[in-house]
């Protein structure tokens, strides 16, 4: 069989697949050939836009694929990638097809500039692919081609690096460990829909750049436990490219992750000169994660049941040991280019946070003070008017010396929930930006808005922090002082204050009626 190419062939795998599909009767399901199986892969291949070049050499019933060259250009740089991976062999099993997959110590990659790059970038280097009692299936259903993948091990290692045709100290190492994943892939209309559901016992991220004969470094480890992930993807069979992605979104691209994980470790650390400078150690438990792009814009949701955080710097000679009961990030934003205004959010929360007792003493400086925990949310969201397509990495590169590529119509606080000891802040409100009317204040567009806060518990925290030496008598008397001029009582309430802020369309700035501006 001649070599198979994903360059520009005139009749490529996936046509074949989507017309047998269409032609193939509805009753039954057809055996899948060593031929389908393989396309498949170049599909996928094709989809994440990746350019690639094989030898398919049948063997009877089997179908073995020499060395796998990939190639890609770096969406928006002047950058090209190249990897080889081994290439693995097809074989028919009862309807089914066993797909053996090689070991390999060497597997090549590159990394360098274009023709039309200012500068000639260069890097290279090799990863070793290794696994123990891998088991890979692929068969017919209903739902498209499924995959399924299980086995001990599964580890990629960066064996080489060479930055500028030098040899540089870097390392890479992902360890998969009693895995099993089953993957769905539909091919047709133009479109990869993929499907990827996947528990592991462990998975282990290792990585460093740079030793005690560099300037400067970083390494760390990321391990999590009982992972669960879910991926679904909807890809355009030419891949996905930039200038294309507000007609590819609309017509209905998407990428989503979930992943979970019992428990989770993270480490990072940083040297110069061969000295450790900076450090960092995380523990997480019950992790959860959800990663979702689409026309709509990007959606992030992460969160961990307990974290606990250990942060040392050398060079600002700081040691921090912070713990949280609860943690949450949730952020929706646009990613294209529009004239209209799109919506976005955030929303923070932390519960039960709280410093060791070593920080806490540290920070507060005396021993007087019970260690006590903090709650923070925060929930605000608004408009904004993308100027540049967030992925247009050479259009993005031209605004960092302008002006930023985005502009926020409205922003709304939905709501601030601070507490900490018996202390209490909350708060609302709404501004809005007029970019075209005359700035009021140099640097800031016409602002017009409303906002409301109240405190709760100020004058007993001030009291409790007096008691213990951590203000001074004078100290505490000013801070009453300056919340004299900005709130005013709460009626029904002898510890709880509101602060009532208005911001006109001409500059003023009024609190409680007050004028401030």
């Amino acid at each position: 069989m001649p070599t198979a190419s994903g360059c520009g062939e005139p009749v490529r795998v996936w046509q074949v697949l989507a017309a047998a599909a269409l032609c193939a009767p509805q009753a039954a399901l057809a055996d899948l050939t060593v031929e389908e199986a393989w396309g498949v892969w170049t599909a996928q291949f094709e989809a994440l836009g990746l350019d690639w070049e094989a030898d398919a050499v049948p063997e009877g019933d089997a179908l073995a694929v020499g060395p796998i060259f990939l190639s890609m250009q770096v969406p928006g740089l002047p950058l090209e990638m190249n990897l080889q991976l081994p290439g693995p062999r097809f074989v028919s099993d009862a309807g089914e097809i066993v797909v053996h997959l090689p070991t390999a110590e060497t597997m090549p990659f590159s990394i360098s500039a274009t023709e039309d790059a200012a500068s000639a970038f260069t890097s290279a280097g090799a990863f070793a692919w290794r696994m123990t009692d891998v088991s890979v299936r692929m068969r017919e259903t209903d739902a498209g081609i499924e995959t399924g993948w299980s086995g001990d091990s599964f580890e990629i290692e960066m064996t080489e690096y060479g930055l500028l045709g030098k040899p540089f100290p870097a390392g890479y190492r992902y360890l998969q460990s009693g895995f099993d994943i089953t993957q769905t892939s539909r091919i047709g209309d133009g479109w990869l829909d993929f499907t990827r559901r996947g528990v592991a016992g462990q998975v282990v991220i290792d990585y460093g750049f740079g030793d005690e004969t560099t300037a400067q470094g970083l390494g760390g480890t990321l391990s999590r436990d009982e992972v669960e992930t879910l991926t679904e993807l909807r890809l355009p069979r030419g891949g996905p490219a930039l200038d294309r992605l507000p007609e590819l979104a609309e017509a209905g691209m998407m990428l989503r992750h979930e992943a979970a994980a019992k428990t989770g470790f993270d480490e990072d650390y940083e040297w110069s000169a061969g000295e450790q400078i900076a450090s960092s150690e995380t523990r997480w438990s019950n992790i959860t994660g959800i990663f979702t792009l689409t026309g709509d814009g990007l959606h992030v949701v992460s969160g961990s049941d307990t974290a606990a955080m250990q942060i040392t710097d050398e060079v600002l000679g700081i040691s921090v040991d912070v713990e949280a009961a609860r943690i949450l990030l949730d952020l929706a934003m646009p990613v294209l280019r529009a004239v209209e205004p799109q919506q976005y959010a955030l929303r923070v929360e932390l519960d039960g946070l709280t410093l060791s007792e070593e920080t806490w003493t540290a920070f507060f400086m005396t021993e007087e003070l019970p260690r006590q925990t903090a709650d923070l949310k925060v929930d605000l969201g608004g408009t904004a008017i993308l100027l540049e397509t967030l992925f247009d990495l050479a259009a993005l590169g031209q605004s960092f010396n302008g002006p930023l590529p985005v502009s926020i119509e409205t922003l709304d606080l939905r709501a601030l929930e601070a507490r900490f000891w018996d202390a209490e802040l909350t708060g609302k409100g709404a501004v809005r930006f007029d970019h075209v009317a005359p700035r009021t204040v140099d640097g800031v567009p016409a602002t017009e808005g409303d906002a409301t806060f109240e405190l709760t518990g100020a004058q007993a925290l001030l009291d409790r922090l007096t008691e213990a030496g951590v203000l001074t008598t004078d100290d505490a008397m000013s801070a009453r002082m300056m919340m004299g001029m900005f709130t005013t009582p709460v009626e029904g309430d002898g510890d709880a204050v509101r602060a009532e802020v208005e911001i006109m369309p001409d500059g003023q700035v009024t609190v409680n009626g007050q004028r401030m501006r």
